[in-house]
């Protein structure tokens, strides 16, 4: 395939998605007129929008980087996904809401539950072990790399024909094709294939530590970007037992799927600036801030709460009732820990995860101290030589001034 022509094919998926996306929304509005139609809802949008991104994305780096899987591998998923979003789920509700007599609109629920159940999670696990070159890691890596593609495979014949209710749709519609007699087969499938899957996933993480610690340069810090989102997805993804057991008020329970969508959509957009290498070195201050700030946060909370809680105690304990007192003098001290804390917590960081900048700053504002009261010319240029030297470790340093009145 010569580039123009993997150019061409790879900005046509998005094209083509979007128009089935217009199509969907066109068919599903006029379909819909006069009976109460609503909108579809937050994550139902997200999950458009995540699908239109990853064939973008996918499209974008096959298209710099034509020989590179990962792009056609993001942008194939991502359409095959679209399709099943906008063709079956769109051909379902016509047909189930009774609009238009359509036949069999089971049958295309099927493949968008096979496609947007275990297709991600192959997906993801199928990058994590070739990123960043498209390449396994070392040619023993290739055997988790078939087994990601045969325990997806394995996951999508699972879920067709397990019989009940299908899965990752938005009707409760029976499997057309699940057979009760293939149940436990299915059962053992899915579960078989769901530990491959996961094991797979592991193994790609281990697999980019590995490579951060032979990488250098570019590569590294792409594996930044790539490491830090999906430490933070992690993150949100754990908040999920927060959102099932209702240890947060009702009100929130439906954070669940937007978050979850968020926590998908970091990882590929990480893999886009780290593919696309834009503003790569970015990557540092992210996670220098992140370091100051997520403690910094916890802390303030945690004050906040604490001093709210005690101060209303004592409150109690003295009038009999509650003091709006108690909440103005916490925000009033919040305010006033807030900077000296975030100064100390960034000091913290750059000693301990960024001892060179750290010391590079302080050689700085050594050299700034002694310059000040400095009279003498040469040892200024001896000085700063010297500075330039320790900081940034120069191939060679010189340094030229001209003399009095601009000439040399």
């Amino acid at each position: 395939m010569t580039p123009r022509t993997a150019v061409r094919l790879a900005w046509t998926l998005p094209v083509v998605a979007g128009i089935l996306g217009v199509a969907s929304l066109v068919v599903r509005t006029t379909a819909a007129r006069g009976v109460g139609h609503q909108f579809p809802d937050i994550v139902t949008f997200l999950v458009a929008v995540f699908q239109l991104g990853l064939i973008v994305l996918g499209s974008l780096i096959a298209s710099r980087q034509p020989r590179n899987p990962i792009g056609w591998l993001l942008a194939g998923y991502g359409f095959v996904a679209c399709v099943a979003f906008f063709i079956a789920d769109t051909y379902a509700y016509v047909a189930i809401q009774g609009h238009v007599p359509l036949p069999g609109p089971a049958y295309a629920l099927v493949y968008e539950s096979v496609v947007t159940g275990p297709g991600i999670f192959g997906v993801f696990a199928l990058v994590f072990l070739i990123f960043p070159d498209g390449r396994p890691l070392t040619s023993r890596w290739r055997v988790p790399t078939i087994a990601a593609v045969v325990a997806t495979l394995g996951a999508m014949l699972a879920t067709s024909i397990t019989p009940g209710p299908l899965n990752n749709v938005s009707y409760n519609v029976q499997n057309p094709l699940g057979t009760p007699t293939l149940k436990d087969v299915a059962g053992v499938l899915d579960g078989v294939s769901f530990i491959v899957l996961l094991a797979t996933m592991v193994a790609g993480a281990f697999s980019l530590v590995l490579r951060f610690r032979r990488s250098r340069g570019d590569e590294r810090q792409q594996l930044k970007w790539v490491a830090t989102a999906v430490a933070f997805a992690a993150v949100l993804l754990l908040s999920g037992p927060l959102f099932w057991f209702s240890v947060i008020p009702s009100p929130f329970d439906g954070l669940w799927g937007p978050v979850f969508v968020i926590a998908a959509v970091i990882i590929p957009a990480s893999i886009g600036i780290a593919m696309l290498r834009y503003r790569l070195y970015d990557i540092d201050v992210i996670i220098n801030r992140a370091l100051v700030y997520a403690p910094l946060t916890v802390a303030i909370a945690a004050v906040y709460v604490g001093g709210v809680i005690g101060l209303q105690a004592l409150s109690r304990a003295a009038v009999g009732q509650h003091s709006d007192l108690a909440i103005a003098i916490v925000t009033l001290a919040v305010a006033a820990l807030f900077n000296p804390l975030r100064h100390r917590l960034q000091v913290f960081v750059d000693r301990r995860f960024y001892r060179h900048r750290y010391d590079a700053s302080r050689t700085l504002a050594a050299l700034s101290t002694r310059l000040r009261d400095e009279v003498d010319l040469d040892r200024m240029a001896d000085e700063l030589t010297a500075v330039i030297q320790e900081t940034m470790q120069p191939a060679s340093v010189s340094l030229w001034l001209p003399e009095r009145g601009g000439v040399p």
